[in-house]
């Protein structure tokens, strides 16, 4: 009985033990980026220095900074990863120290390391509507993509004394293009906006050619779709987004392995016990909410652009309650903004107000955290159909006041900004008056463009 007994407890406990040191290699800002939670993130951030940070650390945060769109963080963020990487000759630390890192283990080769730090730079510069540096940054990235070797340091030294070191290139460079997924993801998405036609189309094609049906790259199909539709909803093609999204890409048995082991582990209960020592997390749902959530919110999206404004409202419903949402700014301002076109369109006009007003407060909080002029006219640029459509229903229901405040915010907004550099005007105060004229003039036209609809 008690050696029946320690036959049981034997792998129960070699796999706790696994588990408890597996953990150790986290950090708390590792697991709540994991956990899909860069509000929380940032804030772990803000209670450190950029300057002594565990390098890996510094680098999520830098990611979580680009997600929530806090742009003013995120320039001082990167400056200091820029410091920390030159002292390992360009190169990145992807994985906080812990119990099993050793040197060039955690450490990204320098085709690598480049290609994460321009990612970072040309999401920002779309972003901020500067699409000529956005062009330019993802014509390096898709250059990186296909002529290099994503790889650890220790992958790489081990290639000069491995005889199978063919083997390991090949697992690599196999493995490539998934690392380099938002890179072309957001190559695609850049050409398209950008009216590169050509390239968007070779970039698209690209990423519908990257394998996402084995066991180690099917985690990675949600967000090679996502990427495709956003690129296909640039170029208004909705109906190709939406099929897209509806699709599950092709799968091989590895694949197919996969997706029936996340449904097993699902059932069982000792999937509930170690998951939290290992991640944070309680359930697979929570482990696959960071690399499905952005494809749910596309294909909500596509269907709202179709007509199908009953899906698409329920959908936005779904991802709206989830507060881990707002760590994702892109995404938060524009499913509130959807939900209140649906709304809207569906003739609930107060609760369209309503998601409008939070969708344009979420848009001037990310606004407010730009620091160049030139920034903040084009982050607001792309954006300004949410002004747009809360100030038509106001005037439609005779709220004058509050559709020329709202104006004002709008257009008019990006107006102050253009003028009112430092440059231009050094003493703003002595300009009051001219620029408020502008400013209400700009706004009252707007209003009769808006009204003329």
């Amino acid at each position: 009985m008690k050696l029946s007994l320690k036959r049981r407890l034997g792998p129960l406990s070699a796999l706790l033990l696994a588990t408890i040191l597996l953990s150790a290699c986290g950090s708390t800002i590792s697991w709540k980026a994991m956990q899909g939670r860069h509000v929380d993130v940032v804030a772990e951030g803000d209670r450190q220095n950029y300057a002594t940070m565990d390098p890996a650390d510094l680098l999520t945060t830098c990611q979580s900074l680009v997600k929530i769109r806090a742009f003013d963080k995120f320039g001082r963020c990167y400056q200091a990863l820029e410091v920390v990487s030159r002292k390992f000759g360009g190169r990145l630390k992807t994985h906080p120290y812990g119990l099993f890192s050793y040197e060039g283990q955690d450490t990204q080769n320098l085709p690598w390391s480049k290609f994460t730090m321009k990612l970072m730079l040309a999401k920002v510069a779309f972003e901020l509507g500067d699409h000529e540096e956005a062009v330019k940054l993802s014509d390096d990235l898709v250059d990186l993509a296909q002529n290099s070797i994503f790889m650890s340091m220790r992958s790489q030294e081990n290639l000069k004394g491995w005889r199978g070191s063919l083997g390991l290139v090949s697992a690599s460079a196999s493995l490539t293009p998934i690392i380099a997924l938002d890179g072309y993801g957001v190559a695609a998405l850049t050409y398209a906006v950008a009216r590169k036609r050509i390239r968007a189309e070779k970039t698209i094609k690209i990423l519908q050619g990257i394998e996402t049906g084995t066991l180690f790259t099917r985690p990675s199909d949600s967000r090679r779709r996502t990427w495709i539709a956003r690129a296909l909803s640039a170029r208004e093609d909705y109906e190709g987004a939406l099929k897209v999204m509806k699709s599950s890409g092709k799968l091989s048995f590895g694949g197919a392995f996969y997706e029936v082991f996340l449904v097993a582990s699902n059932l069982n209960p000792a999937t509930y016990l170690f998951m939290p020592l290992i991640s944070g997390m309680f359930s697979i749902g929570e482990l696959r909410f960071v690399g499905e959530f952005e494809g749910r919110f596309m294909l909500h999206r596509a269907q709202l652009e179709t007509g199908r404004l009953k899906k698409a409202r329920a959908g936005y419903d779904e991802i709206l309650a989830d507060d881990r949402t707002k760590s994702f700014g892109g995404v938060y301002f524009l499913a509130l903004y959807g939900r209140g076109r649906a709304a809207a369109a569906m003739g609930d006009e107060d609760i369209a107000i309503t998601d409008f007003e939070q969708a344009i407060d979420v848009l001037e909080t990310q606004r407010a955290s730009i620091t160049s002029e030139k920034g903040r006219i084009g982050f607001l640029g792309r954006k300004q159909n949410v002004y747009r459509d809360l100030v038509k229903i106001l005037i439609k229901r005779g709220q004058a006041a509050k559709a020329f405040e709202y104006a004002e915010r709008g257009k008019a907004r990006a107006l102050v900004d253009l003028l009112a550099t430092r440059r231009k005007f050094p003493a703003r105060t002595a300009k009051s008056a001219q620029l408020r004229g502008l400013v209400n003039s700009a706004a009252k036209e707007e209003l009769q463009k808006v009204a003329a609809v």
